[in-house]
């Protein structure tokens, strides 16, 4: 795999714009095998879980996130397939771009064509600022236990990878890392703002002060919340003496005012409230402690 490819960089333009990073020689065939290495071996053994934006993966857990299909970004795909076409990277984009950081990621693939099919993998890795050395930094090298200082202009890769586009699929452990390479938003549920502005006016619950409920709901994970409860109808689906009734088995304070659920004005009391709507609240199975999490899937 990766054996005739080249490496790439996504930057982190306006225009997300593509350049080829001239490597030759043992250092692209090394670069090459680590890709590779790494590609074959990210998926390997691990249960793959539809992203929906409710699931998180956590340290050791033998889980990806999976987007499929995935709409990858075009001018990715034509860059491995016509890499001569592209301009190579010039160490002063380092300073030409328009954020904190001249590269989003590195990315290396390859086109398989099987049964007049194309089959795109691709392999990408995250870039921090700190890989691009420039302007004045110093590299430091150890050579027969001895640091010595390298003043050219260089970039370090790490051997990781942040995600695998496959057979139309995009794999990836952390949701955090991920969209920061690719714009995710369209791929899981938040509410918008007329959204959370119709649903402070839903028949089951009572909104003391809209504006201030809109300030105090405008957050990704609160939009989400409140998008769950919707497309769920959690609301119309159960009384609120109903919801009232469980609230108090997870400590969870729940007020009725003329039959509707009453969310509170601050913005902790409301996180409660709407995390427990979401059913993002639990009870730990041997201590009976109560938790919210950011993360839930359905149990098999």
């Amino acid at each position: 795999m990766f054996k005739n490819a080249t490496l790439f960089a996504l930057l982190n333009t306006k225009n997300t714009e593509i350049r080829r990073i001239p490597i030759e020689g043992e250092a692209l065939t090394n670069l090459r095998t680590m890709f590779s290495t790494l590609f074959k071996s990210y998926s390997r053994g691990r249960e793959e879980i539809p992203f929906d934006g409710n699931y998180a993966i956590h340290e050791g857990d033998e889980e990806l996130l999976v987007i499929n299909p995935f709409d990858m970004q075009a001018s990715v795909v034509e860059a491995i397939r016509n890499a001569n076409a592209i301009t190579d990277f010039n160490m002063n984009e380092c300073n030409d771009t328009v954020a904190d950081k001249p590269i989003k990621a590195l990315f290396m693939g390859e086109i398989i064509k099987e049964n007049d099919e194309e089959n795109i993998h691709i392999a990408f890795q995250l870039f921090s600022k700190a890989q691009c050395i420039a302007n004045g930094k110093r590299l430091l090298v150890l050579n027969d236990n001895v640091y010595q200082s390298v003043a050219n202009n260089a970039l370090t890769i790490n051997e990781y990878l942040t995600l695998v586009f496959s057979n139309g699929a995009l794999k990836f452990e952390k949701f955090h890392y991920a969209k920061q390479v690719f714009s995710l938003a369209s791929y899981y549920k938040e509410a918008t703002k007329d959204d959370v502005v119709e649903f402070a006016d839903i028949d089951e619950i009572s909104v003391a002060d809209v504006d201030k409920f809109i300030k105090n709901a405008d957050t990704q994970q609160l939009k989400k919340r409140i998008a769950y409860i919707k497309d769920n109808q959690i609301l119309e689906t159960y009384s609120a003496e109903t919801i009232q009734g469980k609230a108090i088995e997870f400590g969870v304070d729940i007020v009725i005012e003329n039959g509707k659920i009453v969310l509170p004005d601050d913005k902790k009391g409301l996180k409660q409230v709407l995390y427990f709507l979401a059913e993002d609240t639990f009870k730990g199975a041997i201590t009976e402690n109560d938790y919210e999490t950011n993360s839930k899937k359905r149990a098999n």
